[in-house]
């Protein structure tokens, strides 16, 4: 343990255990601010024993997740390769995985079956009987009438709270500046 004006230090506990941080804790009331890292079990002894005082994380460890945002989106910024005007060959691709191969069999399946929709509604069948005699949800059908290919079997990847900061962290960079408060 240090001081963290003159940083100096103060105590040196035997051991990270939870008994013992939670002895020293009580047994100094004076405490109103303590820079810890990222061990789960001090935010929990201290937010117990001394939920007045502020946690504050060290700055080794803050530095470190912002490195660690920072390569994630660079890596989804920059490509892989850099084209540098030499021809190569076109990459093998890779052999299919089960889920891969059971995606495109469904989506083979659907565009089957949307053929099918599609040529009894040129035929004169409305939305609702094809729905009947399918056994298929109306939108569904609906879907399937305005198909013109097989359907992208490729998963999209869902969205995340830091989506909406992307751009701003891009531009922050591109500026020059390392952290936004």
């Amino acid at each position: 343990m240090c001081d963290a004006v003159t940083h100096h230090p103060i105590d040196l506990l035997p051991d990270r255990e939870t008994a013992t941080l939670a002895q020293w804790i009580q047994g100094h009331p004076e405490l109103t601010h303590i820079t810890r890292d990222r061990y789960v079990r001090f935010q929990d002894i201290i937010t117990t024993h001394a939920p007045a005082v502020i946690q504050i994380h060290d700055r080794f460890h803050l530095i470190q997740n912002l490195w660690t945002l920072h390569d994630r989106i660079i890596r989804k910024v920059l490509p892989v390769r850099i084209d540098l005007g030499m021809r190569s060959p076109p990459p093998v691709p890779p052999p299919q995985t089960k889920a891969e191969h059971h995606r495109l069999e469904n989506a083979q399946r659907k565009w089957a079956q949307a053929r099918t929709l599609q040529k009894y509604h040129a035929q004169g069948y409305s939305i609702s009987r094809l729905s009947r005699q399918f056994n298929l949800h109306w939108k569904t059908v609906e879907r399937y009438l305005g198909m013109t290919g097989v359907p992208d079997t490729t998963r999209q990847k869902r969205s995340k709270l830091l989506d909406a900061f992307h751009k701003s962290v891009i531009h922050w960079e591109a500026d020059g500046d390392s952290v936004r408060a």
